[in-house]
C-alpha cells in the first residue's frame, strides 16, 4: 500500500492605493494504491490439537487414544504453539 499526496498553491496580492486584494487557488489530491504484484497472504490455523489434554487410560485404544473429559485448553495449545491444522495461501 502506498499513498501519493499532492499539494499545489498559488496566492496573489494586488495593492491598489490603500486596498489589498488577495486571491489565489489551492489544489490537494490524495491517492492510495495497492501494488498488484504484492498479492495477499491468507490463511488460518486451528489449535484444537488436544496437546494439553490428559490421555485417558480407559477410553480409546493404543492406535486411537482419547482424552480425559474436561481436560485440554485451546488457548494453552495456542500459547505452546501446538496447532492441529495450518493453512496458508500465497498468491
Amino acid at each position: 500500500m502506498r499513498s501519493l499526496v499532492d499539494n499545489w498553491e498559488q496566492n496573489f496580492t494586488k495593492v491598489r492605493r490603500t486596498h489589498n486584494i488577495q486571491f489565489g487557488w489551492r489544489f490537494h489530491r490524495e491517492k492510495q494504491t495497492l501494488l498488484p504484484d504484492q498479492g495477499n497472504i491468507t490463511g488460518w490455523s486451528d489449535f484444537n490439537s488436544q496437546a494439553t489434554a490428559l490421555q485417558s487410560p480407559t477410553l480409546g485404544s493404543d492406535t486411537n487414544p482419547q482424552a480425559v473429559p474436561q481436560t485440554g485448553n485451546n488457548a494453552a495449545n495456542f500459547y505452546l504453539g501446538y496447532g492441529a491444522d495450518y493453512n496458508i495461501g500465497l498468491k
